[in-house]
C-alpha cells in the first residue's frame, strides 16, 4: 500500500467527520459515523428545539440522527433518511418517528446540510445524551443546553486498495 501512495497509483479520499458540541464543551473526537440524540430511557419521548439554515420547530419524537456520509449508509438510511455520497462536503439529520399533536404536521423531519451549516437542538428533557459512533461514547446534555453539529475541519483521509 506504501508503494501506491509513493507512486500515486492510490490517493487518498477526504471523507468528511463530525464537530459535535455541548455548550461550550467541544466534544474533542471527531465523529466518523454518526450520532444519536435522544433521552436516556428509550420508552420517553424527547422533546427539544431544532434549528437549522431553513427554520426553526420544537419537535416531540424518538431522538435526532445526524450522520457523517460515512454513516449515512447505517442507521441514517435504515429509518429513512438519505444516502449520501462518501466524499460529500454534508452531512445529515433524521428525526427518529415523530409525534405530532392531531392537526398538525412535523416540518422538518429530514435534511441535507451543507460545509459551514450548522444543526443545533436545544435540549427539552431532563434527561438526554448523544451517543457518538455507537454506544460507548455517551455525553449527557442538560435541560436547557444547545448542541451543535457541523462539520469537522479535519476531515479523515482515508486510503483504500
Amino acid at each position: 500500500m506504501l508503494d501506491g501512495l509513493m507512486s500515486k497509483q492510490l490517493v487518498p479520499r477526504v471523507v468528511q467527520r463530525l464537530q459535535v458540541t455541548i455548550g461550550r464543551l467541544v466534544i474533542p473526537e471527531p465523529v466518523l459515523n454518526d450520532v444519536l440524540f435522544c433521552t436516556n430511557n428509550p420508552a420517553v419521548m424527547c422533546r427539544y428545539q431544532l434549528e437549522w439554515p431553513d427554520g426553526a420547530e420544537t419537535q416531540r419524537s424518538s431522538g435526532v440522527w445526524v450522520s457523517t456520509p460515512a454513516g449515512s449508509t447505517c442507521a441514517l438510511s435504515s429509518a429513512g433518511g438519505p444516502i449520501l455520497p462518501l466524499t460529500a462536503l454534508q452531512f445529515a439529520f433524521l428525526v427518529r418517528e415523530p409525534y405530532s399533536p392531531p392537526g398538525q404536521g412535523t416540518r422538518f423531519r429530514s435534511a441535507v446540510l451543507a460545509q459551514g451549516e450548522v444543526l443545533k437542538l436545544e435540549c427539552r428533557v431532563p434527561e438526554a445524551s448523544v451517543f457518538l459512533d455507537g454506544s460507548h461514547r455517551r455525553y449527557d446534555v442538560p435541560f436547557g443546553e444547545h448542541v451543535s453539529f457541523r462539520l469537522h475541519q479535519k476531515p479523515l483521509h482515508l486510503v483504500r486498495p
